[in-house]
């Protein structure tokens, strides 16, 4: 006869056994709904894993990509969020979220003129949200002095 722990050990292996299991196998759906969960909870790191595990195995999307980048750009990692921006945008080029969230990683990360020139795909009212529509089309002007030696005799 089997003692009681006996049954309690097989149970738990079964049960351990078949949640493993379930982690393992991803679908579309599974993976639509825990990341967005991770995101709506505001668990970056989570996030960062489950989507990159994700993507890795297939899932890639709009709205993975993006969560994934803006999970990267909360824990102030903006070089690995850009990328991920930027493959959000290859789904859908005129998105305005991506938009702005790839024009502030290019700020924070000193390219101010990969920013301004990103800034010329906005369309207005994102423009006007983020204050790129009172810049100049003039990014700077540089004026050299100075007298200047020919070999030509005159």
């Amino acid at each position: 006869m089997i003692g009681i722990k006996t049954c309690y050990i097989i149970a738990f292996l079964i049960l351990s056994n078949i949640s493993m299991f379930a982690q393992d196998t991803l679908n579309s759906e599974i993976v639509e709904q825990k990341s967005y969960q991770l995101y709506l909870d505001k668990n970056w790191s989570e996030l960062i894993k489950f989507g990159n595990n994700s993507i890795n195995k297939g899932f890639d999307y709009y709205y993975l990509q993006l969560r994934v980048g803006i999970a990267y750009y909360e824990r102030k990692n903006y070089a690995l969020a850009e990328g991920h921006f930027k493959r959000a945008l290859k789904y859908n080029t005129e998105d305005e979220l991506s938009l702005e969230y790839l024009y502030y990683c290019y700020l924070f990360n000193g390219r101010n003129e990969d920013a301004r020139l990103l800034s010329k795909q906005f369309n207005p009212s994102l423009a006007e949200k983020i204050g790129t529509n009172t810049q100049s089309n003039v990014g700077f002007v540089m004026i050299e002095a100075g007298s200047k030696i020919t070999d030509q005799k005159s």
